[in-house]
């Protein structure tokens, strides 16, 4: 089997003899590094994780990994979903549904890269999911959206070193709808600050995400604030990058208790940071999570009737999906619904 779930097995024979033969190889290797590539890392990471996790399962039953048998692989899933992952301090933690079809997802990648036929195409295997998540009643997690009047109020006010760069760091994060990836990942070099007066007030070169393997997408624009200045993220990051002397390489970093710069900030750190400044601002940190920036300016935009479509273009989902459709109808469920006040 693959070390890995996104390895790509490619197995030929040699059409020629003789020198042509190590060169057809050399060939093949850079094809299959080229398919490894196609997948971020972030996503690469997660699908180890979880085949490394079915393999361990796999050999201690006796089964083989890869091909998977469908009824050992629908056991797996049962034993995930009943049972949880094992914790640290506090005992199992149970398996959300995203995380059941990252896991169906490795799973599923590491058959198709050999060729074979995965568990989870299997008739069977789809209707003990289903079951699973009716049995359990897995209903995905829906972290708060941090919507205006709760990012005014969670802002670091201070002047130390940490207050400015988290204040860049949440308002960059909210005003560019940023994955957490996306805003750790952010270089000097991939800001173009405009002239002043210019509507726009940065571009940012966000490279290859989520939902844009290429890098093909335009620059992400950031608008300075026409409310608040206390919440212009063009002024923040201006801020940050100048009280950190940071002209170039990562612009989110790490600072020790000293005050020193440290190496670029990592996704997990930003949630950290994220449910800190709630805490202090007397919020529950367990409603926040790193996607909550994220989430309340797709939400702010939809409150204010924003048209879908603009939305779309600036959170950079697909127009062809349902995704940001579940903000929207989350939030239409409390706000606009048919019993709010009729008592």
């Amino acid at each position: 089997m693959p070390s890995r779930a996104t390895d790509l097995v490619l197995e030929y024979e040699p059409v020629v003899r003789g020198a042509l033969a190590p060169v057809l190889a050399e060939k093949i290797a850079r094809a299959a590094q080229a398919a490894d590539e196609a997948v971020p890392d972030s996503t690469r990471a997660a699908y180890d994780y979880w085949l490394g996790r079915w393999s361990a399962w796999a050999t201690a039953h006796g089964v083989p990994s890869v091909p998977a048998p469908a009824d050992a692989f629908a056991a797996y899933l049962t034993e995930l979903v009943e049972v949880g992952l094992p914790g640290k301090r506090r005992g199992p933690r149970p398996v959300r549904p995203a995380s059941l079809a990252v896991a169906c997802a490795a799973v599923a990648t590491a058959h198709h890269a050999q060729g074979l036929a995965s568990p989870t195409d299997h008739k069977a295997v789809r209707l003990v999911i289903k079951g699973l998540r009716r049995r359990k009643g897995m209903k995905p997690r829906r972290v708060q959206a941090m919507v205006v009047p709760l990012l005014a109020r969670v802002i670091p006010q201070g002047d130390r070193l940490i207050d400015i760069r988290d204040r860049a760091l949440l308002l960059v994060g909210w005003a560019g709808a940023l994955r957490r990836s996306e805003l750790v990942a952010l270089d000097v070099e991939h800001i173009r600050f405009m002239e002043p007066g210019n509507e726009v007030g940065a571009l940012l070169d966000l490279g290859c995400t989520k939902t844009d393997q290429q890098g093909t997408d335009g620059d992400q624009p950031l608008y300075p604030a026409e409310i608040d200045p206390a919440l212009c993220p063009i002024a923040a990051l201006r801020a940050w990058l100048a009280a950190a002397n940071i002209t170039t390489g990562p612009v989110f970093r790490a600072i020790d208790r000293h005050g020193t710069l440290r190496a670029r900030l990592t996704a997990h750190a930003v949630a950290t940071i994220i449910k800190r400044q709630v805490k202090r601002a007397g919020l529950d940190p367990k409603a926040f999570s790193g996607h909550s920036l994220r989430r309340g300016m797709i939400t702010q935009a939809y409150r204010e009737r924003r048209p879908e479509r603009d939305i779309v273009q600036h959170s950079r989902h697909s127009p062809r999906g349902n995704t940001v459709r579940v903000y929207f109808d989350d939030d239409d469920r409390l706000r606009h619904n048919a019993a709010r006040g009729l008592l």
